[in-house]
């Protein structure tokens, strides 16, 4: 997937960076995650493709603050691989692949 994405990002003069944060079920895991987000979104990124490390009940409210932080500085779309949050309409600019 990453090879995929790599090549389309590239097509278009873009660089790719990844982050890993994911350590599962782990509450450490989510605050690096949240630092991962934080550093990109103050850098000004394009967009970010992610797969989270946050509970499935605690999605929306997590999701909400994603969204809030990406457009405080500047519009950055959010791409989920591994969660469709389509069903949380009210946030814009979120699709799932």
């Amino acid at each position: 997937m990453l090879k995929g994405i790599y090549e389309v990002v590239s097509q278009y003069g873009y660089s790719l960076t990844i982050y890993d944060s994911h350590v599962q079920g782990n509450e450490k895991g989510l605050k690096k995650e949240e630092e991962c987000f934080r550093h990109l979104f103050s850098n000004r990124v394009d967009g970010v493709i992610f797969v989270s490390n946050v509970t499935r009940k605690k999605e929306r409210d997590y999701l909400e603050k994603l969204k809030k932080e990406a457009g405080r500085l500047k519009h950055t779309p959010l791409v989920s691989i591994e969660r469709d949050f389509s069903r949380y309409e009210s946030i814009p600019y979120t699709m799932t692949m």
